[in-house]
């Protein structure tokens, strides 16, 4: 079984994580993933470099805690404005 990561990321306090928190974990069930950890950033903007949720699971991927990573959207992850180093 792979063991997965799920990262989810909303931009203003109204909008809420749990839609896609369960469509991902359906997702990963549907593919037979165990989901190892859950990773988030809410009230956070995709144009900033710097965000807990994404440092964190940038950490433990560099420690090779799970080989998949699961997004809602790949806009969640990067932005066309954050330098190449964080792409």
């Amino acid at each position: 079984m792979k063991r997965a990561a799920v990262y989810c990321r909303v931009s203003t306090a109204d909008q809420h994580i749990e839609s896609q928190l369960y469509d991902l974990r359906e997702m990963a069930a549907q593919r037979g993933f165990e989901v190892v950890k859950e990773y988030r950033d809410c009230g956070v903007s995709g144009r900033r470099a710097r965000r807990p949720g994404l440092d964190a699971l940038i950490a433990d991927a560099r420690r090779k805690q799970f080989s998949v990573v699961l997004v809602a959207a790949f806009d969640r992850v990067a932005s066309p404005t954050l330098p190449p180093s964080r792409r």
